[in-house]
Formats: structure tokens, sequence, C-alpha cells
């Protein structure tokens, strides 16, 4: 046998050990990107659940729908961890493709219908109306398939019997306009995510505070003098024609001048107060 078949069977006998690890770990994962690991603050999320970081708790289950601060999805077998960011962490997938739990309350999912955040921790839901989404559903939520658990939402009350189960999710954090309503509710939601560009709502709204104050305060201004300092001009030309009523039209004048310096005052406090609010 020529020396050459001996090597080379033995780097195709390395290959095929190669690949085949690496399907095994592919056939375990369940997420179809990567992940970094965080830690979080909640010991009762699970494999799928959808999780907020915010300022208060830090990275926990969601618990209210359309959550503005949603984060990613707990993988426990992702296809791959790309960066460490705490000690005893847990491998979260914020893009890409994720296997996450979701639960019928907006009723059944089908394929290409956007996901939200529930009022049930951790647990995701079809998105029927403009707000926050983690993503757009790769499957059909079959029921089927599913099972029926009864769960307590997280402001507690009642259990709800809901069937639960899990699908991929193309994972795309962001704030989904689905009513096609152009109500103010909606143009303000609208107006603080291109103003901001950020899942902060507090700051959102400190900055809304500010603009709402600036436009009072030029109203005011406005106002004071469209109606009150017309007449101070007009009050010293007819003084200058009847100089018997300068005591009358000077009254009128310091009056008109007390009047604009009023309505500019209330407005710089109606402004104070906005921002304090």
């Amino acid at each position: 046998m020529p020396k050459i078949y001996p090597k080379l069977l033995l780097t195709i006998s390395i290959l095929l050990v190669f690949f085949s690890l690496n399907l095994k770990v592919f056939a375990q994962a369940t997420s179809a990107d990567i992940a970094n690991i965080y830690q979080i603050q909640d010991p009762n999320a699970v494999d799928g659940d959808i999780l907020v970081n915010n300022t208060a708790q830090g990275i926990v289950r969601s618990s209210t729908s359309y959550d503005p601060n949603l984060f990613g999805i707990y993988q426990k077998t992702p296809l791959l961890v790309l960066q460490q960011n705490g000690a005893n962490g847990i491998p979260i997938v914020r893009n890409g493709t994720a296997e996450v739990n979701v639960i019928d309350t907006n009723g059944s999912i089908k394929a290409g219908d956007y996901i939200t955040s529930s009022s049930f921790p951790g647990k995701g839901q079809k998105a029927i109306s403009s707000g926050y989404v983690v993503g757009v559903a790769l499957a059909n939520f079959s029921l089927a398939d599913s099972q029926v658990v009864s769960l307590v939402p997280a402001g507690g009350g009642k259990p709800q019997q809901v069937h639960i189960g899990k699908i991929p999710i193309a994972i795309h954090i962001e704030y989904a306009e689905l009513t096609g309503s152009r109500s103010l509710a909606h143009l303000i939601d609208a107006f603080i995510i291109a103003l901001t560009q950020t899942q902060d709502p507090q700051r959102a709204l400190q900055i809304i505070k500010y603009i709402i104050s600036g436009f009072t305060i030029l109203i005011s201004i406005s106002a004071a003098f469209f109606v009150f300092s017309k007449a101070i001009p007009r009050g010293i030309e007819a003084m200058g024609r009847n100089p018997l009523a300068e005591k009358a039209i000077l009254s009128s004048i310091i009056l008109n001048i007390l009047f604009t310096i009023i309505t500019i005052a209330f407005g710089v406090l109606a402004a104070l107060i906005i921002i304090k609010v």
C-alpha cells in the first residue's frame, strides 16, 4: 500500500470524529444564534423565558405585557456562548433565533405573528396591539403539542388555565406598530422611541416633560406679547395726541405691563410644576 494511503485514512478518521462531535453539539442546541452569559436576579427563570432588564431589579423575568425593558431569552443550550458578563450567570440570546415559552392568552399564534411579553412571568404571547415585542414567530403554536397549566399573574390573583409550549422566534427586540391607528397614545409612544432610542421609560418621560415645559413657556410669552404688549405702543401714541388723558393712559400702560409679567410668570410656574411632577 502506498505511504500516502495511511495518512489519508488517518486524516479522514480525524475529520469524521470532529464532525460527529460537532453534530452532537448542534443537536443539543436549542438556539440558532450566539448567546452571552449574564448574571440574573431571578432564580425561578427557566429555559425559554423572556427576560427584562431594569434599574430597580436587574435582569429578571418579564411580568407585564409589551414591557419596554425587554432584554432577551434565557436559552439553556445555545449554539455558542460568546461572552461572559457575570459569574454563575445564564446564557441569554438577544439576536438570532431562540425557543421561547409562549401561551395562548391573546389567541392562537401563527408563523409571522409578533410575540411580546405577558402578565405571566417569563411567558410570551401574541402581540395584538402596538408595543414592544421580542420578535416574530417562525412556527405555529399548536395546541395539540401544548400543555394546559394553571399560572398565576405577576400581580397575584386567581390562577388561570392557559396552553403553554415552545416555538422558535426570530429575536428582534423593537417597537412594533400593529394597529395602524394614529391615536394620541400611539403618536406619543412613537415620538418617545424616535427621540430617545432607549428602553429607559424614566429618561424618556423626563425628556417629554422638558419639551412640554418649554412649549408652555413659549406659549405664555407669545400670549402675553400678543394680547397685552400691543396695547402699550397704542397707549404711548394716545398720550401724544391727548395730553389731558395722560394719567389714565399711563395707568393703562402700567396695567398692561403688569398683566404681561404675570402671564409670563404663570407660564414659568406651570413649566416648573410639569418638570417636578
